[in-house]
């Protein structure tokens, strides 16, 4: 998450809970003690792109305990583009999954075109990647995503052969 971001735990009708701001963090100071709490994190005004990561926690503080609680994760790109095959036609209705070459530890993300080919993947960051299609024989397209990108990065239309 970026650092200067508004983040607010709870949001309600009445406002948050707590808050953490370029101020400072977020303190939530009368959770009960032996008691099971959930806490909602929301970033409202996070840029597109960016990744909250979990954003419940679930909490049992003991008598004069404390917890800290770390949001966010280094995705900063939306990612979107459009399958197609080597006739140039949409891939519809397909599934599959992204990994990453750059980052062995990343978890890999699934993957759905839509009927015209479409499809949008959240939780990435600049590097290497492979689109893998389910399909037979299976199928997998390299993609890269530039350094100095983040929001949103069209990859096109990006061309798998042998559909």
């Amino acid at each position: 998450m970026v650092s200067d971001q508004l983040a607010v735990v709870n949001p309600g009708l009445s406002g948050p809970v707590a808050e953490a701001n370029k101020l400072g963090p977020a303190v939530a100071p009368d959770l009960s003690s032996y008691t099971l709490t959930t806490l909602r994190v929301d970033a409202p005004n996070m840029p597109l792109g960016y990744d909250l990561g979990n954003a419940v926690f679930n909490l049992l503080p003991s008598y004069k305990s404390g917890a800290a609680i770390m949001v966010g994760t280094d995705a900063t790109v939306f990612a979107r583009g459009t399958l197609i095959n080597a006739a140039g036609e949409p891939i519809a209705l397909q599934g599959g999954q992204v990994v990453s070459l750059s980052d062995p530890s990343w978890e890999p993300l699934a993957l759905f075109t839509n009927r015209a080919g479409r499809f949008a993947l959240m939780g990435l960051k600049p590097g290497r990647y492979e689109l893998k299609l389910f399909s037979n024989p299976p199928l997998t397209v390299p993609f890269e995503i530039p350094a100095d990108k983040t929001g949103i990065y069209d990859l096109g239309a990006v061309k798998v052969g042998g559909c």
